[in-house]
């Protein structure tokens, strides 16, 4: 296998409707870059598009970062989700809940089972063969 080609990270900020388009693409543009088949670009950028139009529904405005990753057990594509301005109460919407539990069931990977203020959300997708989803 030969060595990864590492594209450097992006960071993304969603404001409106448009900025999770231009997420999509970019999470999507990345997912590529990085020699994930079609169904593993789909399935993360569908579970970005959850979690940043649910944060975006709560009327918060959220940031992203998309970056290859190189760790146990394997290297992966990570997206990072952080909002600012989700309360606690508010990550308990079931808008939140659903699109929590969508993303969860897309990725290979994730760190968290609920949005908090300023706590990260981190979706992986691993790179090369034996991805958990078929």
């Amino acid at each position: 296998m030969q060595p990864l080609s590492l594209p450097q990270y992006q960071h993304l900020h969603v404001h409106t409707e448009h900025d999770v388009i231009s997420l999509r693409q970019a999470v999507r543009q990345m997912a590529r870059s990085v020699g994930l088949g079609l169904p593993e670009q789909a399935r993360i950028t569908a579970a970005i598009s959850e979690i940043a139009r649910a944060l975006l529904l709560d009327g918060g405005t959220s940031r992203f970062i998309i970056q290859v990753v190189d760790q146990d057990p394997r290297p992966a594509l990570e997206v990072v989700c952080v909002s600012p301005h989700a309360h606690a109460h508010e990550a308990h919407t079931s808008q939140n809940l659903h699109a929590l539990s969508e993303a969860c069931a897309l990725v290979d990977e994730t760190n968290l089972t609920t949005l908090h203020e300023g706590v990260p959300l981190i979706l992986r997708m691993w790179l090369g063969h034996g991805s958990r989803k078929r």
